[in-house]
């Protein structure tokens, strides 16, 4: 391959090497990025085949091997992060240094780092941190922090991230500590009791509940209350409503059903009586034409009487066949 990688000349401006800027070595990285991201040991921030490549690219130039990098590497809201230890490897391994070395106070409640700069023979100490520093800036107070389980080893790191970040920043390029990424954003516990970083626009919790029903108050007012039909109460028309009559008046809303000893609705003969004659007429016209004549009257159906449309319905059903006979109609 005409374009190899290249050694990265200084820890903060790439080579011409960089697997961003090499069209070989990116479409290169863009095969090993999808290696890592279908295998079952790398976290699960590095299922994605873009943060694989960076994550690669990370790796290139601190001169570090790509696995161990997304093993240490966090992101909390959008923002990674190296874990301590990580960053104490990546600084010891650098070549310009000895390896960090650290010095307690006799309580063990301060910490400072220490290094020999190889070329010079400096012995150089770093700043030193304390447990009343811890508590000042808040990190102690924090939900979840390690600072109130383990404060020796967060005093070692956070010494170690000082002295770096002061007198060797291109071992890491600028990246903070996962151990402070936490320390400066509030956490909230889980209700399976793990730990989670808020950024600092997102609302606690019961602030969030709160400002959710506020709102939904403000925009949706309650409207007026009607007296219920029923009786005297005060309820939410629509459904508010319902729900108290279900309550309060159970099965208003059946139909009302005429009591036994009521007496039938009277029915109208009259009506009956042309209704069935005109029923007849339909299929039986002739007939009702012959009863016309046979009662006596030559008259429009309209004008019958009472009794003469008995006598006709009387005369047809009398000379209607046995099978076809209608059934009667009741009166």
């Amino acid at each position: 391959m005409e374009n190899l990688p290249q050694t990265v000349t200084n820890g903060i401006v790439p080579a011409t090497g960089s697997l961003f800027f090499n069209i070989d070595l990116f479409e290169h990285a863009q095969r090993v990025a999808a290696l890592f991201k279908n295998s079952s040991m790398v976290p699960d921030t590095f299922k994605d085949i873009g943060n694989c490549v960076i994550a690669l690219n990370y790796a290139q130039r601190v001169n570090a091997d790509p696995f161990m990098v997304m093993q240490n590497m966090y992101v909390v809201h959008g923002k990674p992060g190296l874990e301590s230890k990580f960053g104490i490897a990546v600084f010891n391994a650098s070549g310009k240094w000895s390896p960090l070395k650290f010095r307690y106070n006799d309580a063990r409640t301060s910490c400072t780092a220490y290094s020999t700069d190889l070329r010079s023979k400096e012995t150089v100490d770093g700043v030193t941190v304390t447990l009343e520093m811890a508590k000042a800036e808040g990190w102690s107070s924090k939900s979840g922090s390690k600072w109130k389980t383990m404060p020796e080893l967060m005093l070692m790191y956070r010494a170690a991230m000082f002295f770096i970040r002061a007198y060797a920043p291109e071992t890491l390029l600028g990246m903070q500590s996962r151990e402070e990424i936490y320390d400066t954003m509030e956490m909230s516990r889980a209700p399976d009791g793990t730990f989670t970083a808020m950024t600092e626009k997102d609302p606690e919790p019961s602030d969030l509940k709160q400002k959710v029903t506020a709102a939904t108050a403000e925009d949706s007012p309650e409207p007026d209350k009607v007296k219920c039909d029923l009786c005297d109460q005060m309820c939410s028309p629509g459904r508010g409503m319902t729900q108290h009559k279900n309550a309060a008046h159970p099965g208003w809303d059946t139909p009302a059903t005429p009591a036994a000893d009521e007496p039938p609705h009277p029915v109208d003969v009259t009506v009956t009586v042309f209704d069935r004659l005109a029923e007849l007429s339909k299929d039986h016209y002739d007939l009702c034409s012959d009863a016309l004549t046979a009662v006596g009257t030559e008259a429009d159906k309209s004008d019958l009487s009472e009794g003469t449309a008995e006598a006709m319905i009387a005369y047809v059903e009398a000379h209607l066949p046995k099978e076809q006979g209608q059934p009667e109609l009741p009166l």
